[in-house]
């Protein structure tokens, strides 16, 4: 494990390439829908039942990890955007789109979340998938 001596954040990889700049979760639903913070604690809760997950507010996104970051997630007006790093063995659900031209390093995939009902078993068995290889 590296720990950075700016702001104490955890890795595994030493010299890990982050941004220690953090802000309160809070920012990043200020302004937004109602329905956004809601949205994503129903995210959060339904996917911390599997184990537990470290979540890390960035500037400019949210970051999901375990031993790594494995997920961000972005609040973008009426929905959230959820990228994944997902490891290359896994079949790719059909929900799920190549994060390509989002440029988004170290990120495969993505996927809109607009309602719970948007976390179909298939989206959460990817979501596993991209903690599990983190």
């Amino acid at each position: 494990m590296w720990q950075c001596k700016h702001c104490s954040e955890r890795f595994v990889e030493k010299d890990h390439n982050h941004i220690c700049v953090t802000d309160a979760l809070a920012s990043h639903f200020k302004g937004r829908r109602a329905l956004m913070k809601p949205l994503f604690n129903a995210f959060l809760h339904k996917f911390q039942k599997v184990g537990p997950i470290k979540v890390l507010s960035e500037k400019m996104f949210i970051a999901l990890s375990d031993k790594s970051t494995f997920a961000i997630a972005r609040v973008a007006g009426d929905h959230i955007e959820v990228c994944l790093r997902l490891p290359e063995d896994k079949p790719i659900a059909p929900s799920l789109s190549s994060v390509a031209r989002l440029h988004i390093p170290g990120m495969t995939h993505y996927f809109i979340l607009r309602s719970v009902s948007d976390l179909t078993p298939e989206v959460m068995r990817s979501v596993m998938w991209a903690k599990e290889g983190s």
